[in-house]
């Protein structure tokens, strides 16, 4: 949406805006539907509240770190300012506004780094101690045989899966529920920024499999012992951490940008289509 021109003469954004000192076209920032005329802050075909000072004020259009809207400024301490602080969901979601416009490059240029991060420092670790346990990384079918590689390609690729699985699911429920008529930038918006804790967090369940991998080759510490219970311990708590941050995430995200009044419900039936896509691809690649 364009920079909006309201008349040096118009009274505060309190109250409804004087439509005859606006010249450009006001639009939902959820459905796109045109605002202009109404009387009250409210959008009349999906349901959005807001305040129209959000609306007509450029300046609330503007994040003060996001990397969408930074990088040109400072593109590194940007882009490490808007994944730390991402890991603090309730605090993050309240400074983005569904006002606050979608740049698209960016956004996937943001996605796309730290996923080749992660890839490559996760990729990179697992081959290397695969390696050292003299197990071929691209011996498919002996790998599949083995029984012991599977589990770390399927935790490799993990966050992945879940993250496009869950932006298929928001965009079923754009098209079949017709109260919210959210657009596709916005659901690429929410899964890009609430996944950073998730890649971090499997990032740590890949390390501890590895060293149980390792474990089991070179018999190190023996599993009736209290160091072995203790890194299960470990692995266990890391993973139900890694799930609650990744749900918390999108339960701000639903609630507080998107402005979703039953976003437990929808959180919920997204994480449930989101599982049932983890099993069919797990199904039949392995």
């Amino acid at each position: 949406m364009s920079d909006l021109h309201v008349h040096p003469s118009m009274p505060p954004l309190v109250a409804a805006p004087d439509w005859q000192f606006i010249t450009d076209e006001v639009e939902c920032v959820r459905c796109g539907y045109n605002l202009r005329g109404l009387t009250q802050p409210r959008c009349p075909e999906c349901g959005l509240e807001f305040e129209w000072a959000d609306l007509l004020d450029p300046t609330r259009r503007q994040h003060p770190y996001l990397f969408e809207h930074q990088a040109q400024h400072g593109p590194i301490a940007s882009y490490m300012r808007t994944a730390l602080g991402s890991l603090k969901p309730p605090r993050f979601w309240r400074t983005i506004t569904i006002q606050q416009p979608c740049h698209g490059r960016r956004l996937w240029l943001y996605a796309l780094i730290f996923v080749g991060l992660y890839g490559f420092i996760a990729g990179g670790v697992s081959a290397l101690v695969l390696a050292l346990l003299g197990i071929r990384w691209f011996g498919g079918m002996f790998i599949i045989r083995s029984g012991v590689s599977p589990p770390l390609v399927v935790i490799l690729l993990l966050p992945l899966v879940i993250q496009l699985a869950t932006i298929g699911a928001l965009l079923v429920f754009q098209q079949s529920l017709s109260r919210w008529r959210i657009r596709s930038y916005h659901v690429t918006r929410v899964c890009v920024y609430s996944a950073v804790g998730l890649y971090i967090g499997m990032g740590v369940i890949l390390f501890l499999w590895l060293a149980f991998l390792i474990n089991s080759f070179q018999f190190l510490v023996p599993r009736t012992s209290i160091l072995w219970s203790l890194a299960v311990g470990v692995f266990v708590m890391v993973m139900i951490l890694t799930a609650l941050h990744w749900w918390v995430s999108l339960w701000c995200a639903y609630r507080r940008y998107l402005k979703i009044r039953r976003a437990a419900a929808m959180l919920v039936a997204s994480q449930i289509i989101a599982a049932l896509v983890v099993i069919n691809v797990y199904v039949f690649a392995f």
